[in-house]
């Protein structure tokens, strides 16, 4: 119960009152032995501790402890075999340590989740995997190796509906690609194509998809 409190907090943006149910939660599950339970409290603390460094400004204080609380997530998973939890905080770290610019260890720990993923033939987590890769990329201007993952993308997602919300992560992503490449006219097709599957599932993302198809050079008129 703490623990599902706890992520209505985060979910609305109130991470000090959410880490402290997570926190609450953590102290019963550890007295417990309750190891599921544990990994996935100190999953969320990571999460709320990299999203402070993320968007609330470079401390080297969150930074430490996000990647503390996953360090531990990661020990946990590996010693009781759960793959999900793993798969999900190898993604986690490689986005935290590529904020840092670390891109080496960022490509081994995407490498090592992806290879997890597809051993188990996860499909949701090779998509995960393949997004945070290709966002790694991306940040270095490897273009081709973007535009590699994200096609990647899009075809496990083919299977999933047109409507399927990974679909309009793949487009997104590849309209990124193209603006980065100075092609404007793909930018705007995959983009809008992103931002259709969006406003059909009435996703909260169509606003920031909208305007940054408004910020893109208009088309030449035909």
């Amino acid at each position: 119960m703490l623990d599902f409190i706890g992520v209505l907090h985060y979910e609305q943006g109130d991470f000090p009152l959410a880490e402290r149910y997570f926190e609450e939660g953590l102290a019963l599950a550890q007295q417990h032995d309750q190891r599921q339970i544990v990994t996935n409290l100190l999953q969320n603390l990571g999460q709320i501790a990299h999203e402070q460094y993320k968007n609330q400004g470079r401390e080297d204080g969150r930074f430490s402890r996000a990647l503390s609380y996953y360090e531990e997530v990661q020990a946990l998973a590996r010693q009781t075999g759960n793959i999900d939890a793993l798969v999900g905080c190898l993604a986690q770290m490689s986005e935290l340590v590529s904020l840092r610019d670390d891109f080496a260890l960022a490509d081994a720990l995407t490498a090592e989740g992806l290879d997890l993923a597809r051993q188990a033939k996860a499909n949701a987590w090779i998509i995960s995997m393949l997004d945070v890769r290709a966002g790694s990329f991306l940040d270095r201007h490897d273009l081709a190796s973007a535009r590699q993952c994200y096609e990647e993308l899009l075809d496990l997602a083919s299977g999933q509906g047109p409507d399927a919300l990974p679909r309009a992560i793949a487009y997104w992503g590849l309209a990124h690609v193209a603006e980065a490449e100075k092609d404007f006219q793909a930018a705007h097709a995959n983009a809008e194509a992103s931002l259709a599957i969006l406003k059909a599932r009435n996703h909260f993302g169509r606003k920031e998809v909208s305007a940054w198809i408004a910020s893109l050079p208009p088309l030449p008129s035909t």
